[in-house]
C-alpha cells in the first residue's frame, strides 16, 4: 500500500528538521543539501495536500459557455528569451473548433476576444493529480494532472453566486 498523506507529513517534517540539523551543523556549508531537504518537504507536503483532497488537485478547463461541455484541450507552453507563454492545445476530435479557429491552438487568457467570440471561457476544475519535483532551483513542486491529460475526468468547479 502506498503512502498516506499522514506519512507525507511525517516525511515533510523530516525533511525540514534536516534542513535545520544541518544548517546547525555547517552553517550555509550544507547549503546544497538543505536545499534538497527543503524541497523534498514541500514536495511532500504537496502531495498530502492530494491525498487529502481525494486525490485531486485545482487546474484550469476550456467550457463551453452556452452548453457548459469540456472541451477536450490541454494547457501548454512554450519558452522564449525567458518569457514564458501559455496557450490551449484543442484535440483532434474538436473538428467545429479548430474549423472555426483555422488552426488547433488558442490563447490563454480569461479576456481572450479569440476564447469569446467561440464561445469558451476558462473554468476551474478539479481533476485527479499527482506532484513532482519542479524544474529550476525554485523547490516548488509541480502539481499535474494525473488522469486524462485532455480534461475528460475533470469535474467543474460549481461557483456559487455572493
Amino acid at each position: 500500500m502506498g503512502m498516506t498523506a499522514e506519512d507525507y507529513r511525517a516525511k515533510a517534517r523530516a525533511c525540514y528538521k534536516e534542513k535545520e540539523d544541518s544548517f546547525a551543523r555547517c552553517d550555509t556549508d550544507g547549503f546544497l543539501s538543505q536545499w534538497a531537504s527543503g524541497a523534498t518537504a514541500m514536495l511532500c507536503n504537496a502531495k498530502a495536500d492530494i491525498l487529502d483532497a481525494g486525490g485531486k488537485a485545482q487546474f484550469e478547463g476550456l467550457y463551453e459557455i452556452e452548453t457548459g461541455r469540456r472541451v477536450m484541450a490541454k494547457c501548454g507552453y512554450n519558452t522564449f528569451n525567458g518569457h514564458v507563454s501559455y496557450y490551449w492545445l484543442l484535440h483532434e476530435s474538436e473538428v467545429d473548433l479548430i474549423e472555426k479557429r483555422g488552426k488547433k491552438f488558442l490563447p490563454d487568457n480569461r479576456n481572450s476576444r479569440i476564447l469569446k467570440s467561440l464561445g469558451l471561457e476558462i473554468r476551474y476544475e478539479l481533476d485527479e493529480a499527482w506532484a513532482k519535483h519542479g524544474e529550476g532551483y525554485s523547490g516548488q513542486p509541480v502539481i499535474y494532472r494525473s488522469g486524462d491529460k485532455w480534461g475528460a475526468t475533470a469535474e467543474p468547479i460549481i461557483e456559487e453566486a455572493a
